[in-house]
């Protein structure tokens, strides 16, 4: 089934379901939405089989992706709930455009720009590996004349702070405890952004 027009992305072409009860299974296997679809206000008695579905985020609201996750989380269908997990974030950012406080908007955009919402793992094992590799840049330099290493050696309080996150203090290096746990803190959200 195809509904909408391909390339007319407007709301007029949009699928809409609005109060309409599905009495029982609902499928929509192999189904086509190219303009949107919006399943916001459908009412539902199971969960509608969506795999293999092809839906426009052009006219898609957050509800609509989080409705198709919920049915592919029902059935065990992890890769393609994590898809629409994506999408549903994508949606999110596009309907709070302007109306998130600066703290959310920077958390928000730093996972969508780490792994896309979980829908990439390489790009945060590449992070990793970027950070890592500036870590031992920067442990290269240690004792030496750097002016970086220079200007990081100042900062003696945060290092005495440092020494006493106790999570991490056994395997922070003398004299570089401050930029150690900054560095190990992003390489445990970077690990938790790939197992994710």
């Amino acid at each position: 089934m195809v509904f909408g027009i391909e390339d007319k992305n407007t709301e007029e072409y949009q699928a809409k379901f609005i109060y309409t009860t599905f009495m029982s299974f609902s499928n929509f296997r192999g189904t086509k939405f190219l303009s949107g679809l919006d399943f916001e206000n459908a009412n539902l008695k199971e969960q509608p089989n969506f795999l293999k579905t092809d839906i426009s985020p052009k006219n898609t609201n957050r509800e609509t992706f989080r409705i198709v996750k919920h049915s592919f989380d029902h059935v065990g269908n992890k890769i393609e709930a994590n898809k629409f997990y994506s999408e549903e974030m994508n949606a999110y950012r596009r309907e709070m455009k302007g109306k998130f406080k600066p703290s959310e908007r920077f958390i928000f955009c730093m996972n969508n720009f780490i792994s896309e919402f979980g829908a990439s793992y390489l790009k945060p094992i590449l992070l990793l590996i970027i950070l890592f590799e500036v870590y031992i840049i920067l442990l290269s330099y240690y004792g030496g004349s750097y002016s970086l290493y220079g200007a990081i050696i100042q900062l003696d309080m945060l290092n005495h702070l440092a020494k006493d996150f106790l999570l991490f203090s056994r395997f922070l290096k003398l004299g570089f405890e401050f930029v150690s746990l900054i560095f190990y803190m992003l390489s445990a959200i970077l690990i938790w952004q790939i197992a994710v």
